[in-house]
This record gives C-alpha cells, sequence and structure tokens, in this order.
C-alpha cells in the first residue's frame, strides 16, 4: 500500500519491501543508531531488515530507562516527551508480537521541534520531571530515583 493524498491504494511495485511473506510480526528500531527507525520481520524462518535510508535531518531522541530492585527495565512505566506543539506518549512493555521483541529503550522523533520537558511515570507511580534544555540525536538514560547500583 502506498499513501496517495492522504488514502493508502494497491502499490503496484515489484521492491523487496512489497513481496508478499508469511509473517509473525514486526517491530520498528534504529538498528544502526543513525536516528532513523528501521523496520524488521518476523517470518517463520528468519527475520528480514530494512534499513530506513532516509537522509533527512529531522531530530530525535532514544530514551532507556533503568528500574530498580526486580524491575530494572522499568516494565510499566510511561514515557512522555512534550515540545511546544506535541505531546508523544510510551509505555515500556514486556512484549510485542510473536517471536519478536522491541528493545526496551524508546525512539522519540521530534521533526524539526525542540523538547519542553520529559515526564516519567514509573510502576511504583512516582514521577521524574526534566525540563529543557535537553540535547537531542543521543540516547539519554534516565534511572528510577530509588535506583542503586549495588
Amino acid at each position: 500500500m502506498i499513501n496517495k493524498n492522504g488514502k493508502l491504494v494497491l502499490s503496484q511495485s515489484t521492491s523487496s519491501e512489497s513481496k508478499k511473506y508469511n509473517s509473525r510480526a514486526v517491530i520498528a528500531t534504529d538498528t544502526n543508531n543513525d536516528g532513523n527507525l528501521d523496520v524488521w520481520i518476523r517470518t517463520i524462518n528468519n527475520g528480514i531488515e530494512f534499513k530506513n535510508i532516509n537522509k533527512d535531518k529531522n531530530k530525535w531522541l532514544k530514551i532507556k530507562l533503568v528500574g530498580e530492585k526486580m524491575n530494572t527495565f522499568a516494565i510499566g512505566s510511561i514515557i512522555e516527551v512534550m515540545t511546544k506543539s506535541n505531546k508523544q506518549k510510551q509505555i515500556i512493555l514486556p512484549q510485542n508480537g510473536y517471536l519478536s521483541q522491541e528493545p526496551y529503550m524508546k525512539h522519540f522523533g521530534l521533526g524539526n521541534e525542540e523538547i519542553t520537558s520529559i515526564k516519567i511515570t514509573w510502576p511504583d507511580k512516582s514521577i521524574t520531571n526534566i525540563n529543557s534544555p535537553i540535547k537531542k540525536n543521543e540516547l539519554l538514560i534516565i534511572e528510577h530515583p530509588k535506583y542503586k547500583n549495588k
């Protein structure tokens, strides 16, 4: 399917991306750390990667949470990234599709906007607020307020 003036229409493309697959799941993740989300399709036999080779200069931010005690991946946490005109929200979940798993690190596309704030709601309902200025185009690691690396 391709987008033509806001409507999806059947593509007649013969590219590898248009091939029919017996797939089980699809995930989007930045495999090569260039800021662009790449797509992985899980077929019955293997995984197929479609690299995003877009050369745009849009800004992005990756956030990795470090939880406490038995939940070091911070499963159940809610990450909210705010700009002047937009709010994105992602939840750290332990599942995705059959025989696949997205990373616990979350990717936020920013276009050309600046981040005004980040809000983390942890599973224990504690909250971490981070205000501007916040660097873009990098990985931000945020630890739970009670995290102790012992």
